[in-house]
């Protein structure tokens, strides 16, 4: 779950990029398997409602260990009785 929120969060901003097999401290830890890893994350993509533009997840070797990189594209803008659905900007 927590995937695909971050993937949904990515969209709905400008996109980004997910590595997968990186610590937070930033040490490569490697993915199992990078073929399940792939599965989960177009899972997670197909999860939102509506569902994302499907990332483009990618295999690296980085140290040795099998890294994946999630490039995930901007979300199209929401659309509502043809206009475009705009949120108002938070102000503090």
């Amino acid at each position: 779950m927590r995937l695909a929120e971050t993937l949904a969060a990515l969209a709905n901003a400008h996109g980004g990029i997910v590595i997968l097999g990186v610590s937070t401290a930033g040490k490569v830890t490697g993915v199992s398997d990078e073929q399940s890893v792939h599965g989960a994350i177009r899972a997670a993509s197909l999860s939102a409602v509506p569902p994302l533009i499907l990332p483009l997840p990618s295999s690296l070797d980085v140290d040795g260990r099998s890294v994946c990189a999630v490039e995930v594209p901007p979300g199209l803008p929401r659309v509502q009785r043809g206009r475009p659905l705009l949120h108002p900007q938070r102000r503090t």
